[in-house]
């Protein structure tokens, strides 16, 4: 899953020299750019009769709307401690041609101190007086020290956290070219954020690291867009990605092979836990699932199932591993080379709560290969617009014409999906082909589930740009490297 927090303040303050005066009071709030430089030996000052180089100074200040994600972790519909949780924020380079500073080291600092973002746009003389800039953090509040600059440790009063008691921030990123995007993974700093009150907000201090804001060197300039710039493609954000996704064994099962089974239900077509008695069945252990056949039966504890999202309304899963030393497995192994059994799900007490599934169990060395080339992926649900507060949801039709698990008849017949293993999916842009969101081997944010009816994939459109189209294309995964696999889907717009 793939979610974008937006950027719902930024600015940037500067300590320069204007027509031979300091200038301190500036703010370009409302500029297009965030601007990132030291000047040292630009101009200079007489002190004591004596010339010396003066440094003038930025520092770039963002905050990123966290409502939804602090309100989802409160509510324990996302597990921030999740292994493949990830928050990165982004902001996009602005270059125009002019000189870069190459190898940049940029580090992040999460805000103690509010600012207000003002109105300011002039860059060039910083004649617009607003807050906040060099002096003042917000209306009347100055900084602890000018230019955002005491550093404390959470959750003391500060401008600027350093570290907490887990420990020293470690927010930095170097840019060998200096036309790169800032991109700085800040799991931690949201991990903060939201499971604990030192930090009361999300966002950050962007400066040059301490060595460069005090050496003899000049540093001019990188721009960064921000969220006032017209095109929306460049505006700063977080991303939280995480893997939501589910493998439902019951199309792949296989003996001696660890497998999950899972079961879903619905009320008037919503996810509902299900009851039993007077009881609500959630947690761990909480049912029992049953694999028959015959007068053969097996039976496993089954829980409530538990993602990144936390605990999953409605489905419940049983991991287990079916011997083919067991003597019933092994004698319709040799006798059909597959074990047909039924699943049977019941409360601790016995009662049938579902039982009307059949699996078909196959020996590991039964697996039949899978031909790229051949394969047909179709987007199933997809529609033409989304709004950017909604999901996109799709199933995926997956089928290999030419598999030898496929039989020739005279009679109509319904293909089964094919379940692939690593498959993902991508985002294109619809007029460029160019990727807008690559498949992720290493959160799996962009991993497929399979249920029993086919593969399945989500996305929140508010990682995707208002007004622009897009398609999806899948990928698998294998070989340490993605492979496109079938045709791209029909173009959507997100509104």
């Amino acid at each position: 899953m793939i979610r974008h927090l937006t950027c719902s303040a930024d600015a940037y303050i500067s300590a320069r020299v204007i027509d031979g005066s300091w200038v301190y009071d500036g703010n370009v709030g409302a500029a297009g750019t965030l601007d990132l430089y030291k000047l040292y030996d630009q101009t200079f000052s007489i002190v004591s009769g004596s010339r010396v180089p003066n440094t003038e100074l930025t520092r770039l200040l963002v905050k990123f709307d966290d409502a939804w994600l602090s309100s989802s972790v409160a509510s324990n519909l996302l597990n921030i401690n999740h292994s493949s949780f990830k928050a990165t924020l982004v902001l996009k380079d602005a270059y125009g041609g002019q000189a870069v500073p190459d190898n940049l080291t940029i580090r992040l600092w999460p805000l103690s101190k509010s600012f207000d973002e003002g109105e300011g746009r002039d860059i060039v003389l910083l004649s617009d007086n607003d807050v906040t800039n060099w002096l003042t953090a917000s209306s009347g509040i100055p900084w602890s020290v000018t230019g955002c600059g005491q550093m404390g440790l959470a959750p003391t009063a500060c401008d600027y956290f350093t570290g907490s008691a887990a420990g020293p921030f470690d927010f930095v990123s170097t840019l060998p070219n200096g036309t790169e995007d800032l991109v700085v993974d800040i799991t931690r700093a949201v991990k903060e954020r939201c499971l604990s009150s030192s930090m009361p907000q999300l966002a950050f201090r962007i400066s040059l690291e301490s060595q460069a804001e005090t050496d003899s060197v000049t540093y001019f300039v990188k721009r960064f867009s921000t969220r006032h710039a017209h095109d929306a493609n460049r505006r700063p954000f977080v991303k939280l990605e995480w893997n939501e996704s589910v493998w439902d064994d019951a199309l792949t099962a296989m003996t001696d092979k660890h497998v999950t089974f899972m079961t879903a239900f619905y009320v008037a077509g919503r996810a509902q836990n299900i009851i039993s008695g007077s009881t609500t069945l959630t947690g761990a252990n909480c049912m029992i699932l049953t694999l028959y056949s015959g007068s053969w039966s097996s039976s496993y504890s089954a829980s409530q199932h538990v993602g990144a999202s936390g605990p999953v309304t409605g489905l419940y899963s049983a991991s287990l591993t079916l011997s083919s030393d067991d003597a019933t497995v092994s004698s319709w192994l040799s006798a059909s080379g597959s074990f047909n059994a039924g699943l049977k799900w019941t409360s601790l007490a016995g009662k049938i709560l579902r039982n009307n599934q059949t699996v078909t169990f196959k020996d590991v060395a039964s697996g039949v290969p899978l031909s790229l080339e051949r394969t047909f992926v179709s987007f199933n649900g997809l529609r033409a617009k989304y709004s950017q507060d909604s999901m996109i949801s799709v199933r995926l039709t997956t089928f290999d014409p030419g598999s030898p698990s496929i039989r020739v008849t005279k009679s109509p017949r319904i293909s089964k999906n094919i379940p692939i293993a690593n498959l993902h999916i991508g985002v294109i842009d619809a007029m460029t082909d160019a990727v807008v969101i690559s498949p992720n081997s290493v959160t799996n944010s962009t991993l497929t589930s399979l249920t029993q009816d086919g593969h399945e994939w989500s996305i929140c459109a508010n990682a995707l740009v208002s007004g622009n189209a897009y398609k999806l294309m899948a990928y698998v995964y294998e070989n340490n490297a993605f492979a496109v696999i079938g045709d791209a889907s029909p173009a959507f717009t997100i509104t």
